[in-house]
């Protein structure tokens, strides 16, 4: 599975893209990432990560979390366009959370995660 989805855009959102893809469709390819967050369970850790991802212009896809045993565990797969940040730049802005929350935060590429992963 690719990690990679078109999304129809219209004539002036194609115009604005037109240096960014060649693509003669009009498609754009969306960068994704998987998201991981792991540590002792405390409030507004959903809340803190949301926040600073939103701050980027990093929009959230999906999301799953739970409690086991009073770890927090979640996953996130995130759409990365808006941010204009490189993902290195994105990481290095996440650290700031981490220390807040004593949280490990991970980030990895889907297309990365997805080929680790291919049968």
């Amino acid at each position: 599975m690719s990690s990679e989805i078109k999304v129809k855009l219209t004539n002036k959102q194609t115009n604005h893209y037109n240096e960014m893809i060649n693509d003669p469709e009009g498609y754009a390819l969306m960068t994704k990432a998987l998201i991981s967050v792991t540590g002792l369970d405390s409030t507004g850790i959903i809340a803190r990560v949301a926040t600073r991802l939103s701050e980027m212009n990093i929009n959230i896809l999906d999301i799953s979390q739970t409690i086991l045993d009073g770890y927090f565990t979640m996953m996130m797969i995130v759409d990365l366009d808006g941010a204009h940040l490189r993902f290195e730049e994105i990481d290095k802005e996440l650290q700031p959370v981490r220390d807040e929350l004593k949280m490990t935060i991970h980030m990895q590429r889907m297309d990365i995660f997805d080929a680790m992963h291919r049968i």
